[in-house]
């Protein structure tokens, strides 16, 4: 009897510990739930249409760099006659934010020749068809608002800027061969 009762001291412990460690791995086991909900907001496209090019006009070799034109309508320097801003106008889905991506400089080229003569644009804004009360837009950095018209979202983008002689800003263009220079500013809208 001795022995049974000392076989049964030695297997009991063991027994506890056994039933402890599958208290322990179930609980371990245990799963937890978690809702996660997704949300998309799906506009319409954006569009980007080109209403006008811009015109610097005839302009004179001894005239002083750099020549302005403004895409407010006022405030033009050393432009000719016939001169006129570029516009632009985006739409998509009132109320969405978006930027304009547009280059700094653009090179103004003639028919076989070096590109001397450069293009500074200035781009303005606004979302009514309004040039004189545009506010000025930095590329990729303005985040801009499609006003509501009659359920579309507008905007309107106005373009001027400055011509110079490639290398001296600020002298006067005797040394840009006389030619018809033109040059291309791409403008990119996005979504934000």
């Amino acid at each position: 009897m001795k022995t049974y009762k000392t076989y049964i001291r030695a297997i009991l412990p063991l027994f506890v510990v056994l039933g402890l460690v599958g208290s322990a791995q179930a609980q371990s086991a245990t799963t937890v739930d978690v809702d996660m909900a997704a949300t998309a907001s799906i506009v319409s496209s954006i569009e980007l249409t080109k209403n006008a090019d811009v015109a610097f006009g005839q302009i004179a070799a001894t005239t002083a760099a750099p020549v302005s034109l403004s895409p407010t309508g006022t405030g033009s320097t050393g432009v000719g006659a016939n001169a006129s801003a570029g516009k632009f106008t985006v739409g998509g889905t009132a109320g969405s934010t978006f930027t304009v991506t547009f280059a700094s400089e653009v090179d103004m080229e003639a028919a076989g020749s070096n590109p001397s003569l450069k293009w500074a644009p200035v781009v303005t804004g606004l979302g009514t068809d309004n040039p004189s009360s545009s506010t000025s837009i930095t590329s990729a950095s303005t985040i801009l608002t499609l006003a509501d018209n009659s359920g579309s979202g507008v905007y309107y983008l106005y373009v001027g800027g400055s011509l110079y002689e490639a290398g001296s800003p600020g002298t006067i263009l005797d040394g840009v061969a006389p030619d018809n220079y033109s040059g291309t500013l791409n403008v990119e809208v996005s979504y934000n």
